[in-house]
């Protein structure tokens, strides 16, 4: 049956599910191929405002793709928690920065969402 649960409990929890939410994760300058949700677009349906654009980097490849991922080593009771806006390293590499993050109840450890790009060593895409 149906249960309340609050807001922020909601907004929390939907981390671990790889949810996005709109105006932390997206924005207006997102598209959903960055963001992995390209399934919900129908380039076969007619024109639309945008089509060409995401024809074009569907083409190219994007710059930038939506992640999750768990924080390893990291122990909850001691290290800081993440917040937004923290640096993404990949093997030893800048390459972007989290949205957000929380902690999974399910997984049992701090889950962050991001995007990431290919950066060179001086920091260019």
């Amino acid at each position: 049956g149906i249960k309340n649960a609050g807001y922020y409990a909601l907004r929390h929890l939907r981390i671990e599910n790889f949810f996005a939410y709109w105006g932390l994760d997206l924005n207006e300058r997102t598209t959903p191929l960055e963001s992995g949700r390209a399934f919900r677009v129908k380039f076969d349906k007619g024109d639309f405002i945008g089509k060409a654009a995401l024809e074009k980097q569907r083409d190219e490849g994007v710059k930038q793709r939506f992640v999750h991922f768990q924080l390893e080593n990291y122990d909850v009771n001691l290290d800081l928690w993440p917040w937004g806006n923290e640096p993404i390293y990949r093997n030893g590499r800048y390459a972007g920065l989290t949205t957000t993050c929380g902690y999974g109840f399910a997984l049992d450890s701090m889950v962050c969402l991001g995007f990431v790009s290919d950066f060179d060593d001086d920091g260019n895409e």
